[in-house]
């Protein structure tokens, strides 16, 4: 097994669950927080409930002189945040209530009764509040209560949640399903009792797609069913019984009844639990399932819409491939063809030994294998056909062994014949090939079966158990059922690795002391999740987790229970329990899940378990799928050798790569954060990191991976040298040799530099700003004075705002990282000097790292061009114009640096090579005209050092002969009537690191 470093997400803080007592025709006043007006309010409302439980709230009237409702905007600590549209969402009876412009809705409005129940949940991100499960999975507060009102009510609904919603009133129930005149209605006898009602398939059949498909008002989708999605029915109090869509498929023993001995059902049953208004009863209902007071239907795990077919696979595991998955496996070249030779019929499909290597053991990889080994044993596969009309057999079932089909391509499952899909009584899949002829040579015979539903390796299926001993069924993705000795003796023994234990201390909540303890031992629930939810039993899928399920766990009796895979991932707080101070479970037998999150305070004892510590476990299955995230964008690290051409190692990787093999930076829940500009022009690099922090530029609680672990993939970095960061945009960033192998100095002030995959709870690509590099000090914050102190000048980051370059530590964070590129040897540093002081401009010094991350900045400006000249060489760099408009007046930054006016009424450009070598041009000639181009760069890479013409050349369109200067070192503006200056030629460029702002005209960039 796999363990991956990657804790769930906080579970769902419920700062209340109860029940409140809510007084009839009392009523309270509340002060709205907008306009301090204040309101009477009835207790019996869902905002009553709120108040009963001694929470703070606000409410808001914005809306209440249209509608006479009050929205809820706080509870405690938990307020209405509109830039991360976090909000609360109310429900009443799992029914979404909302009042803007909608009295019906109103939370001051709505009169409850007796059993009633009302929550509210705080969540980001809900596009659709009417999807409770979506909301409680996304819930990071909730407050539960359940009405007691003693009012008995009158009225009911049921609401349907399925491929759509709907909600049937208790009118529409009773005279247009229930009555006898429907067809629907049907009745159960339970020795001296008849109930009497609806099959819940026919509610089912009410939500189950959408459209609907058949002739009737309503239809019940067989097709549908078969696939083995999930039926909720669900109680006012939150008691859930799930049960399959096979299972429920036109069974009328299973009978959502609303009558009792032809009267309406009491509201409890003799033993005290809820009954009325509807509650799930018949002959193949189980104890545990007899859900009572139902408010709410729900249907989960619907398979997509499809118009293709399925294949089971049985064996170690069980699978259900697609018909799309079907033809991938084609496509990617595990195709074969078989010519019936007596009819010229060709068929075509994939080869039998494939299919069966799917579940002829447990996968570890994303694709399936054969296992040559336990085809050696010479076990029996099925191929069975279960609607065949034939008999006997009857299904229709051919046998073959593994030994024969193993690598042989003649055994074939076509889907194909002549090019089309299979004909009536051959499609969706028939096998054919030479082995399954007749007794005419070239004519497929009887072992050629067809309409093909199934192939199964029967003797690798787990056995019933035998009595006195158990089986657990999984189901999810794929299906398993593991056996006793499987769980005991290779799970939940403590050489796994995957036995952990729980001490229950049950204490009295007066004193605190401690009345009894007990240990418990088993398997983490998550843990058995993981075995289903993709197609590798030993690896746990940590993005699905992320993209969310939910986990039914089920006794034997049908009572379950639901969580989600937010509060289970990775928690030893949740267990599947085998062993019990020391031996097998009494009255929980043969599984109990126990654990902190599941018990209880009762009867003046805290730590009892409670009615979530689901006992008897028979079965285990996943549910409610999330999407998974668009495929993981990948980064290409590469290392160049010392002529910066040659590429020495490269390999691309993604996050979960680096999740899986290198250390995880980060917890995820700790921030790191960058200061933002100080905006004083006193205190430009702040020591204190006082000022822009309200709020920090950047801030994320990540997870990433150490720069240096990645360069060390491809050799690590030459000394000296220099990493570069490349967004998906072409944006670049550089980090110099010290910055990823830390001495103790600069590691204290910038800690670990890392390349973030994670963020706030979403793994890239959701987390959009991923992979995005961090610097990760002690404190946490990375602020203009880490980057003074740890980064070279030639690395810093500046942002000009009114004239004043502010540092700007957060723009050192390059985002959308793709690229990352690794040098064996240090560059020749360089300087290039403007001066624009003849025409009343300025004179800077532009460094080659200045330079260079300038020409990176391609965004909304022409920083970067290229030229072919007449050779076939390619020449980059940046327009002559670009760098005139530095010095050419006092606006070095803005959109408009460059000064047209000026241009236009004439200067000279004067530029000069180490050689003394110069050529003049007219500035009138360059006005925004990028075919004159300082060029750093020839054929993709720098122009080397011993290049005759390092480090800058002029080049372009419109450089002829003598003005294509080699080596530059200067570039002057000069009034026209100034002769060109003389001065001596260096015999190379001065090498003077200068700090210099990193500020680009038009630049997206800015931090």
């Amino acid at each position: 097994m796999v363990l991956l470093v990657a804790p769930a997400t906080a579970a769902t803080d419920t700062i209340f669950d109860g029940t409140v007592t809510l007084t009839p025709d009392a009523t309270f006043d509340v002060v709205a927080y907008n306009s301090a007006v204040t309101y009477t309010v009835s207790e019996t409302t869902p905002l009553g409930a709120l108040r009963a439980t001694g929470l703070s709230y606000g409410v808001t009237d914005k809306n209440y002189a249209s509608s006479g409702a009050l929205l809820l905007d706080n509870v405690g600590t938990y307020l209405r945040d509109k830039t991360n549209k976090i909000y609360w969402y109310a429900y009443v009876n799992d029914v979404y209530k909302d009042g803007f412009g909608n009295p019906a809705g109103g939370l001051n409005l709505i009169e409850l009764t007796d059993g009633d129940k009302v929550e509210y949940y705080y969540a980001p991100g809900i596009s659709d509040p009417t999807d409770l499960a979506t909301v409680k999975a996304a819930a990071i507060a909730a407050v539960k209560t359940v009405a007691s009102t003693g009012v008995t009510p009158t009225d009911w609904s049921i609401v349907l949640a399925g491929a759509k919603t709907q909600t049937v009133t208790k009118a529409y129930f009773e005279d247009g399903l229930a009555c006898s005149e429907s067809g629907h209605q049907v009745f159960w006898t339970d020795g001296d009792n008849t109930w009497g009602g609806v099959p819940l398939w026919v509610l089912v059949g009410m939500v189950d797609d959408n459209p609907d498909m058949g002739p009737l008002h309503f239809n019940f989708n067989d097709t549908i069913a078969t696939k083995n999605y999930q039926v909720n029915v669900i109680g006012s109090d939150g008691t859930t019984a799930t049960l399959d869509s096979a299972r429920i498929a036109r069974n009328n023993n299973i009978i959502v009844a609303n009558t009792l001995n032809d009267a309406p059902l009491p509201l409890t049953t003799p033993a005290g639990k809820p009954s009325w208004p509807l509650h799930l009863r018949g002959s193949d209902v189980l104890t545990g399932e007899q859900i009572g007071d139902i408010a709410r239907i729900e249907l989960t795990g619907l398979p997509e819409p499809s118009e293709g077919w399925t294949l089971k696979l049985i064996g170690d595991v069980t699978d259900i491939i697609t018909q799309e998955e079907f033809e991938a496996a084609i496509a990617h070249g595990h195709t074969a063809s078989y010519t019936e030779t007596v009819t010229g019929a060709v068929y075509s499909g994939v080869p039998l030994w494939y299919l069966v290597g799917a579940v002829d053991d447990y996968e570890t990889s994303d694709h399936w294998t054969f296992n040559d080994a336990r085809a050696a044993t010479n076990y029996a596969i099925e191929v069975r056909d279960l609607d065949s009309e034939s008999t006997p057999p009857d299904p229709y079932t051919v046998t073959f062994f593994s030994d024969v089909i193993a690598q042989n391509g003649d055994y074939i499952i076509a889907d194909t014949k002549n090019g089309a899909k299979l004909p009536d009584g051959e499609y969706p899949l028939r096998l054919v090939g030479t082995p399954v002829e007749g007794k005419t040579p070239g004519k497929l015979g009887g072992k050629a079966v067809g309409e093909i539903d199934e192939i199964a390796i029967p003797s690798m299926v787990t056995p019933d158990p035998a009595s006195g001993s158990y089986n657990l069924i999984l189901k999810g993705k794929i299906s398993d059922v593991l056996s006793q000795t499987e769980i005991e003796d290779g799970l939940a023994c403590p050489e796994s690795g995957h036995l952990v234990t729980w001490t229950q201390q049950i204490k009295d909540t007066a004193s605190g002391d401690v009345i009894e303890t007990h240990t418990w031992s088993g398997i983490p629930l998550w843990f058995l999740g993981g075995w289903v939810d993709d197609r590798k039993p030993h690896d746990f899928n940590t993005a699905q987790a992320t993209a969310g399920y939910m986990i039914v766990v089920k006794a034997k009796d049908g009572f379950s229970k639901s969580f989600s895979i937010t509060d289970v991932a990775f928690s030893d707080d949740y267990i599947v329990a085998t062993m019990k101070d020391g031996e097998p479970l009494d009255s929980g037998w043969p599984l109990q899940l126990v654990g902190d999150p599941l018990t209880k305070i009762e009867d003046g004892k805290s730590g009892l378990l409670g009615g979530k510590s689901v006992k008897n476990i028979a079965e285990i299955e996943l549910t409610e799928f999330g999407n998974l995230p668009a495929e993981a964008p990948k980064l290409h690290i590469v290392k160049y050798d010392s002529d910066g051409i040659t590429i020495l190692k490269e390999v691309t990787i993604d996050y979960h790569f680096m999740e899986d093999n290198l250390e995880v930076i980060g917890d995820g829940t700790t921030h790191y954060k960058y200061q933002g500009l100080t905006l004083d022009p006193l205190d430009l690099w702040d020591p204190t990191e006082t000022k822009g922090m309200n709020p920090p530029k950047v801030d994320n609680a990540i997870k990433g991976t150490k720069i240096r672990d990645l360069v060390d993939l491809v050799g690590g970095m030459g000394t000296g040298t220099d990493v570069i960061f490349i967004a998906s945009d072409g944006y670049e960033t550089k980090l110099g040799y010290s910055n990823i192998y830390t001495n103790p100095y600069v590691q204290s002030q910038q800690g670990d530099a890392v390349l973030a995959w994670y963020a706030d709870g979403e793994y890239v690509p959701e987390y959009g700003a991923g992979m995005r590099t961090f610097f990760t000090p002690a404190d946490h914050v990375f602020g203009q004075w880490n980057m003074h102190e740890a980064l070279d000048v030639k690395y810093w980051h500046f942002n000009t705002q009114g004239g004043v370059e502010y540092p700007s530590a957060a723009g050192t964070s390059n985002q959308n990282v793709v690229e990352i590129k690794v040098y064996s040897s240090p560059e020749t540093d360089w300087e290039l000097e403007l001066d624009g002081t003849s025409i009343g401009g300025k004179s800077i010094l532009i460094s080659k790292s200045y330079f260079e991350q300038a020409l990176a900045c391609q965004f909304d400006s022409n920083h970067k061009v290229t030229y072919s000249d007449s050779k076939g060489r390619v020449w980059e760099g940046m327009p002559l114009w670009f760098l005139a408009g530095f010095v050419d007046d006092e606006d070095q930054h803005s959109d408009t640096a460059f000064n047209d006016a000026l241009a236009q009424d004439g200067y000279r450009i004067i530029v000069t090579g180490s050689d003394g070598s110069s050529a003049e041009i007219d500035s009138r000639e360059i006005i925004r005209n990028s075919d004159y181009i300082v060029a750093n760069s020839l054929n993709g890479v720098h122009i080397a050092a011993d290049d005759e013409n390092w480090p800058l050349r002029l080049t372009g369109a419109d450089v002829m002969g003598t003005t294509s200067i080699k080596g530059i070192v200067k570039i002057q503006l000069v009034p026209n009537e100034t002769p060109a200056p003389e001065f001596p030629t260096p015999a190379f460029p001065v090498l003077v690191i200068t700090v210099l702002a990193f500020i680009v005209l038009g630049s997206r960039r800015k931090f």
